[in-house]
């Protein structure tokens, strides 16, 4: 497993590309002799919009207020039109945002199921965003929720690792000790 994670750090950022992080520290599991038995995966999206904009309340006045209204309809939408066209106040009026991140790495400690050594492991990534804002007849809200999966049951292929064995630790060795070559203290 530690040549798997060193494998898969060379070329991805854990935190930021799990579930890529996730797929390269698999390839390397599968070349030291780990059998991927399940793979579970799951992928769920869900996307909002909605948008109120004043053209629409401007119509609903005119078929409510009939032909008299037209002249302050006009004076309403030149208004509106200018207070538009004025950014800094727009900025000013009903805006938010909000964004949120998470996601895990876990592996379940390894089991010995009769001559098996079984080991389970699971990735997740969750991303929150949302905003929202309105300026007289015009408003909108936006939501997007993403939710990524994977989790996987290895079997050992013992005869495979004992085959590689003195290959992996001599890479595990030589990295660690390139680690500490290059560390300053």
């Amino acid at each position: 497993m530690q040549i798997s994670q060193a494998a898969a750090n060379k070329s991805l950022n854990q935190i930021m590309q799990r579930l890529e992080w996730h797929g390269a520290y698999s390839e390397a599991l599968r070349h030291c002799g780990w059998i991927g038995t399940s793979n579970n995966f799951v992928k769920y999206k869900e996307a909002k919009t909605e948008v109120n904009m004043e053209l629409v309340a401007i119509e609903l006045l005119k078929l409510a207020m009939g032909p008299t209204i037209s002249r302050v309809l006009d004076v309403t939408i030149a208004a509106i039109q200018a207070l538009k066209a004025n950014t800094e106040l727009t900025a000013k009026l009903q805006k938010s945002a909000s964004q949120g991140e998470s996601g895990s790495f876990n592996i379940l400690p390894r089991l010995q199921q009769d001559e098996d050594v079984v080991m389970y492991d699971q990735a997740m990534t969750y991303q929150r965003r949302s905003s929202s804002g309105g300026f007289w007849f015009w408003s909108w809200k936006s939501s997007d929720i993403s939710l990524e999966q994977v989790a996987n049951k290895w079997e050992l292929n013992f005869d495979h690792y004992q085959a590689l064995e003195a290959q992996i630790k001599a890479k595990i060795g030589k990295h660690s000790s390139d680690f500490f070559d290059e560390l300053d203290l």
